[in-house]
């Protein structure tokens, strides 16, 4: 899930495929997928709007934001929420590297365990950095039997201010009834290789709230990967 790569990438064959595939849902569902948080000011705001609704999502937070917010971490997990392997540091070197995607994966895990919840989780689904399946990355899946955290529609809406949320709505609504269901990304912060370069997404949960009594109105169930 990406645009742009760096040029180390782009040089080579490394990239096999994306995490953008028509896999993991059932028809008349959706699962909301919501990427590289927790961030203050929209991560827990967020979790407000899905408790509101009764809404599961799948977190996909990275490693070094959890760190630093490891008590939104613990009441996405108290509140049902699922959280995704998505990397401590969500760089592009880490995906060539199948020992370093393995420490970082690692590093997130003990994150996890370390955290004061009632919910242990083990973190079984992946979604690498960008989204992007290296061979690296199909060597740490195949060896830790992770699997991937697919997702059918994609908009790369993570730098997008507020005045874009129509664009990124009109998206995925027509995507979603296109397919007659599927698997979506909203991003908490824009993230780019290491570098947080801030976005101000405190427009994000409101425009989920949006979405979740659109796609209720619409029919459709939420619901979490298998």
């Amino acid at each position: 899930l990406v645009t742009i790569i760096t040029g180390a990438l782009l040089s080579t064959a490394l990239i096999s495929c994306t995490v953008l595939q028509p896999r993991n849902y059932t028809r008349g569902e959706i699962i909301l997928t919501i990427d590289d948080g927790p961030v203050i000011g929209v991560s827990d705001v967020m979790l407000d709007v899905l408790a509101k609704h009764q809404v599961p999502a799948a977190f996909c937070y990275i490693g070094e934001n959890m760190q630093r917010h490891p008590e939104i971490v613990t009441r996405a997990l108290d509140e049902g929420h699922q959280l995704i392997q998505h990397s401590m540091h969500h760089n592009t070197r880490t995906l060539l590297s199948p020992t370093t995607l393995q420490r970082e994966t690692e590093q997130v895990q003990a994150l996890v365990d370390a955290l004061p919840t009632q919910q242990p989780h083990q973190l079984t689904y992946f979604r690498p950095p960008f989204g992007l399946i290296t061979p690296a990355v199909h060597q740490l899946v195949a060896r830790k039997g992770f699997r991937y955290a697919h997702v059918s529609s994609y908009i790369h809406e993570a730098p997008y201010q507020e005045d874009k949320r129509d664009k990124i709505l009109d998206y995925y609504k027509e995507a979603l009834l296109r397919k007659g269901g599927g698997v979506i990304v909203f991003h908490e912060m824009r993230f780019r290789d290491g570098d947080p370069s801030v976005t101000d997404k405190r427009w994000l949960p409101s425009t989920v709230e949006e979405f979740i009594l659109w796609a209720r109105a619409e029919g459709f169930t939420f619901t979490l990967y298998p």
